[in-house]
């Protein structure tokens, strides 16, 4: 009974993020093109570990998430999610905003 209602929970979690995204969706996805899309590597492996495009999209929406808003200013791109993270270089995000 307890995992059942530990699903629901981030289910209405996840439902209650995409609410407060939704507004900004179309704006995030068509930005987050301009990042690779090329798997990047461990140094001297074949795994993964996502792409700058992936890591580009859980930036912003945490962003988001964290502000209200968009990011419209230069940021460094350091994100973890779920013990996991990548941290990228410094982008300049003052054209996001012209999308919408």
């Amino acid at each position: 009974m307890r995992r059942i209602a530990n699903e629901v929970a981030t289910q209405q979690s996840a439902a209650e993020r995409e609410a407060k995204l939704s507004p900004y969706r179309s704006v995030i996805d068509k930005y987050v093109l301009r990042f690779s899309d090329k798997p990047l590597r461990y140094p001297g492996s074949i795994a993964s570990y996502g792409t700058e495009r992936r890591w580009a999209t859980l930036f912003i929406e945490q962003y988001v998430l964290n502000n209200g808003r968009l990011p419209d200013q230069k940021l460094w791109i350091d994100v973890l999610v779920d013990g996991r993270g990548y941290s990228g270089r410094e982008h300049d995000f003052n054209d996001l905003k012209s999308l919408a």
